[in-house]
């Protein structure tokens, strides 16, 4: 009886969620009207093609579980479209690789429980699903760290300007003008914002460093408001804060390399003790062939 419920359910819910992607509720009118003058006010952003459409699709699913970690895809530089997209593919992905291996083993002569096919598939598509969470963390952490260790050079390279007789705007902008990378990019952005809408550095280099969560941009932001309004040692600041940064980055890679060290000794502690195993087993089944 378990059996044909579970598969009774799955197949419905199957068709649920079909039904769902395909035939969608309509939307308010005036979120039509709202659709409709975003797209007429950027037709360029318009999204096109079978990819978009799926995008879409699993977004109206409800499937995309993003608002946990939006800081995260925001980091990435992924939508949570895409997000969902990737979801919805590790669930159907998870939930069908038992499934097909059961069938082609079938075809080869070999059955496979079908108590165990079915458990399988039902583990495989949570794990599927959630997969793609985990790995949008570690590439958020990831670039996260990459852009800290940036940072640093971009400090220095801001304490020379203003060795140089630089003014703080000015020393900031031309200094996130040198690099090329994402981190860079990043800042050159939030600078130009904040040029362009006439805000202070400051408030661009906060901001930036509340959406990425990077908490020494916030500091470098802290700093460099109070040597621009209360007129502070700019430099020696910057300087200093470069360099606690350069410590916590070595703190943090000795501990890495540490954890790793320590890690790679349970594969040796496993080889030990199974060779131990090894050598003991022919006198264990000589004394107790003896018994």
């Amino acid at each position: 009886m378990i059996v044909p419920l579970l598969l009774g359910a799955g197949v419905g819910a199957g068709l649920l969620l079909l039904q769902r992607g395909l035939l969608p509720a309509r939307p308010p009118l005036a979120d039509a009207l709202d659709r409709l003058d975003r797209l007429t006010a950027a037709p360029s952003a318009t999204p096109g093609g079978l990819r978009a459409g799926l995008e879409q699709r699993a977004a109206r699913l409800g499937a995309i579980g993003a608002d946990r970690i939006a800081q995260e895809l925001a980091v990435v530089g992924r939508t949570a479209q895409q997000h969902a997209l990737a979801k919805l593919t590790g669930a159907l992905v998870g939930g069908g690789y038992p499934t097909l291996l059961a069938g082609l083993l079938a075809l080869a002569g070999v059955q496979l429980p079908l108590a165990g096919v079915l458990a399988a598939a039902v583990l495989g598509a949570p794990l599927g699903f959630l997969w793609p969470d985990r790995r949008v963390r570690e590439r958020a952490r990831d670039r996260r760290a990459s852009f800290r260790t940036a940072l640093a050079s971009y400090l220095d390279l801001v304490t020379i300007l203003l060795a140089g007789g630089g003014h703080m705007e000015t020393a900031l902008t031309v200094a996130a003008r040198t690099g090329d990378s994402w981190s860079f990019l990043e800042l050159r952005r939030a600078l130009e914002h904040a040029r362009v809408h006439r805000e202070s550095p400051w408030v661009a280099l906060a901001r930036l460093g509340e959406d990425l969560g990077v908490a020494e941009l916030r500091e470098l932001a802290a700093s460099v408001q109070l040597a621009g309004s209360q007129g502070a040692r700019a430099a020696d600041s910057l300087a200093a804060k470069a360099a606690t940064l350069r410590a916590h980055q070595l703190a943090d890679a000795e501990a890495e390399a540490q954890t790793s060290t320590e890690q790679m000794t349970i594969p040796t502690t496993i080889l030990v003790i199974g060779f131990v195993g090894f050598l003991m087993f022919p006198a264990v089944v000589l004394i107790a062939g003896t018994q």
